[in-house]
């Protein structure tokens, strides 16, 4: 993916009810995109990204705020290692979270069985 093109999601909500940001946030979490900036989303540029991200901003506008969603180009090498060091932060995070849930998942089954 390095040089490689991504599709950007840049937003803007109402402040009330702050429910709205909650909502917008956690899907985004769903869709894997990572924040870049403060309320700009970086994905990559696939077919099936652009679809997601075209919805959420359908969605964006209809709640009240604005969206626009871009593809772009990064050009400094650097920041496209830190575009990608976020995405692997990110799904880091996600592994380990998943990690203990199982984890948890297994101390319960074994502690409801009798030896």
């Amino acid at each position: 993916m390095i040089g490689g093109r991504w599709l950007v999601l840049i937003h803007q909500l109402p402040a009330r009810p702050s429910n709205l940001r909650v909502r917008v946030w956690r899907r985004l979490q769903h869709l894997g995109a990572v924040a870049f900036r403060h309320s700009v989303y970086v994905l990559p540029n696939t077919a099936e990204t652009r679809e997601d991200f075209e919805w959420l901003r359908a969605e964006i506008v209809g709640l009240g705020g604005s969206a626009t969603v871009m593809v772009a180009d990064i050009a400094n090498a650097d920041h496209i290692e830190e575009l990608v060091e976020l995405f692997r932060e990110q799904r880091r995070r996600d592994y380990d979270e998943l990690t203990r849930e199982i984890e948890k998942a297994l101390k319960r089954r074994q502690g409801g069985r009798h030896p």
